[in-house]
């Protein structure tokens, strides 16, 4: 057996092969809604519909939507400070992969419609591990006064993490297996030679 013949096997052990990342668990443990409670300002309420911890399986551009929470107002009519925007917030602690995020939007009443208004600034971006990347993007939501309604969430999982290729648990062991075959081959023949 010749040195040349080991090598392209040694090299495809030692290096090992790339798999696809494959799925990615999101398990969000909890969220939690900051919206004006008092005037000036429309008056909002909210409630939690989604439970937590929750958890969904996602490959890298794929998605997932659900109902987040409630919200609404128990005004019925809305007054000129109702109409200026409020801040809104909703925080996201992830345990899969472990991160926290904020969405920021803002809020108010139309006094034209008699309805409340939430809009989001956009989706929110949280990365993990190395280079792993998902968003989170809120529905913008319109509701009666007084009344509510639901905002759903959507979950993308944008761009998976770096991983370097992990060889096989028996490599150490056949790597080196094939350098003692190796070394064992090469004493022989230095052997053959001493004797002739």
């Amino acid at each position: 057996m010749k040195i040349r013949s080991v090598l392209p096997l040694l090299a495809v052990v030692i290096f090992g092969f790339s798999a696809p990342a494959g799925a990615l668990t999101f398990t969000l443990d909890s969220y939690a809604v900051l919206a004006n409670s008092s005037d000036p300002g429309l008056v909002l309420y909210w409630n939690p519909i989604l439970t937590t911890p929750t958890s969904v399986d996602l490959e890298v551009g794929q998605s997932a939507s659900f109902r987040l929470f409630e919200i609404g107002t128990d005004e019925t009519w809305v007054n000129p400070d109702d109409m200026f925007w409020k801040e809104i917030y909703v925080s996201f602690n992830f345990s899969d992969p472990a991160t926290d995020g904020e969405i920021t939007g803002s809020t108010r009443g139309r006094f034209v419609f008699q309805d409340g208004v939430v809009r989001w600034d956009g989706p929110e971006q949280l990365t993990f591990a190395d280079g792993g990347l998902f968003t989170i993007t809120l529905s913008d939501v319109c509701f009666d006064v007084a009344g509510s309604t639901d905002v759903w969430a959507t979950i993308s999982y944008a761009q998976a993490q770096i991983q370097a290729p992990v060889p096989e648990p028996a490599t150490g062991l056949l790597l080196g297996t094939g350098i003692a075959s190796l070394i064992g081959l090469r004493g022989r023949s230095l052997l053959r030679k001493k004797a002739a």
